[in-house]
């Protein structure tokens, strides 16, 4: 995939790591890799100690174990005792450990660096979701985590910022034109590294202009991306099953590689061959197989293990696959979005009333709701169905996951201010704490426009409130009357 130069955030990287360890954060597809290769070679070329780790490449379970796959016959800190302030331990792709015992092994070499090495920075990538999910990693954040200890600074990397996007367009003509007319929606696609590279491979297939601009998701991105590099041509059947056999093979391990032998068959071989030189695969120095990013792993694992049916298997065979492969259960629920609304909604729906799945498994279709919905249509569904309890719990879920996400902060808000003044109009006591959080929100973050709609709806909410009050206790009719309130 070609490199999007981005000069001025390396120089922000070289400068903080003069003065502390960092931690460098995303959304995947951002750039992390990118940014700490290119770091990585500034120190080389200035002379900067520096010692370079692809998490993945460790699936360790002890500080030990991982000295020994290093080669090192004592911890870092001693070994770099000697070597002046201004050494670096560059760790790429803490997400890419899929299993606690590894992360964990990795956490106490940040953390034994951070403590006993005080002339030696720690820089680190990590996405934006693992490291809010992950209390342990936060905590390495804090300064005072340890006796001694440094801490972790921070630096955001964020999508390609208009300039950017700009600069990269100038690789091929057709890339410029789509870039400066395709829509809205599309252009906002384009500003993550990752699909850029995806929209740039599908012109090289001959995908036009318009079809690729019609894409509304990432997930149809890689669709398109995954048929031409995966599914189509000959071989793709077995292209797929080959695929699928590696995925199988990788959660079960929770580790994102695999030794090439282990997929080699009487007629495997030329598949595994055109998965690299379809810039699928890559196969390391020690002949292990691994996607070239990790986001095609994630989507391999939605496309070719889950269905409509194996994803309660899925789920229910290791609970922790919920936190662990988060983003393929996302991408399992966009491709549904994308392609089968009904089938969306109703597995949505199982997984919701499911009495065997951990709470995180119900959440992940409300937060795809939220990122994918983009017309009231589309949230008007949600109406007509409440005919039940389960029914009511289900859109308070949905409701609470547009707050966690901050829909109404974003380029959606509009879609869903409508939904929410819908909903004001045929009020359920189920919801109404939702409802009025997200009111809270828009008033907030009111523009003009917005005072007409917010007089309508907290007019409905009392209204109803009043309603709903009589004839029952005067305790129940107080707390109502206190939320509403």
């Amino acid at each position: 995939m070609r490199d999007i130069p981005r000069p001025l955030l390396l120089a922000e990287l070289w400068e903080q790591s003069q003065e502390q360890s960092v931690l460098v954060y995303g959304s995947p597809g951002a750039g992390k890799t990118w940014l700490l290769t290119q770091f990585i070679k500034q120190c080389e070329n200035n002379s900067r100690n520096v010692i370079p780790l692809v998490a993945e490449d460790y699936q360790v379970t002890s500080l030990s174990e991982l000295y020994r796959a290093l080669g090192f016959s004592q911890p870092i800190p001693v070994l770099m005792a000697g070597s002046g302030p201004g050494s670096v331990l560059v760790i790429d792709g803490l997400d890419a450990l899929r299993a606690e015992s590894s992360q964990k092994v990795f956490r106490e070499l940040i953390s034994e660096v951070l403590t006993n090495a005080p002339g030696m920075q720690v820089v680190a990538s990590i996405r934006t979701y693992d490291l809010q999910e992950s209390r342990e990693f936060r905590t390495l954040l804090r300064p005072s985590f340890a006796a001694n200890a440094k801490g972790l600074g921070k630096l955001a990397v964020d999508d390609l910022s208009a300039e950017e996007l700009s600069v990269a367009g100038e690789y091929t003509p057709a890339l410029k034109r789509l870039i400066v007319e395709a829509p809205l929606h599309f252009r906002e696609l384009l500003r993550n590294p990752f699909n850029l590279n995806l929209a740039l491979g599908l012109q090289k297939e001959g995908v036009s202009k318009d079809e690729l601009s019609a894409l509304t998701s990432q997930v149809e991105l890689l669709s398109r991306y995954w048929y031409h590099r995966v599914e189509s041509g000959p071989g793709g059947g077995l292209r797929q099953r080959v695929l699928r056999d590696a995925v199988g093979r990788m959660v079960e391990t929770k580790v994102l590689s695999l030794p090439a032998l282990d997929l080699v068959g009487h007629d495997h071989e030329d598949a595994l061959q055109s998965l690299q030189s379809r810039e699928i695969f890559r196969r390391g120095v020690t002949n292990r197989l691994a996607f070239s990013h990790n986001i095609f792993f994630d989507y391999a694992v939605a496309r070719l293990l889950l269905d409509e049916v194996a994803i309660f298997s899925f789920i229910k065979a290791d609970p922790s696959r919920t936190l662990f492969f988060r983003p393929s259960l996302t991408m399992f629920f966009h491709h549904l979005w994308a392609n089968d609304r009904a089938l969306f909604w109703r597995v949505s729906k199982e997984c919701d009333v499911a009495q065997d799945l951990p709470e995180r498994a119900r959440v992940i279709s409300c937060s795809v709701v939220c990122e994918a919905a983009r017309s009231l249509d589309e949230l008007k569904v949600l109406v007509p169905s409440l005919k039940g309890q389960s029914d009511l719990m289900f859109l308070a879920r949905v409701l609470r996951a547009a707050q966690a996400v901050a829909v109404l902060q974003s380029k959606r808000r509009q879609p869903w201010i409508e939904f929410i003044g819908l909903l004001t109009t045929d009020m359920h006591v189920e919801i109404v704490n939702e409802v009025l959080a997200l009111l809270a929100i828009i008033r907030a973050n009111a523009f003009a426009a917005d005072r007409r709609f917010l007089n309508r709806a907290s007019r409905n909410v009392v209204e109803w409130a009043i309603s709903a009050t009589n004839g029952i206790p005067d305790e129940r009719a107080a707390e109502l009357s206190n939320v509403v309130v």
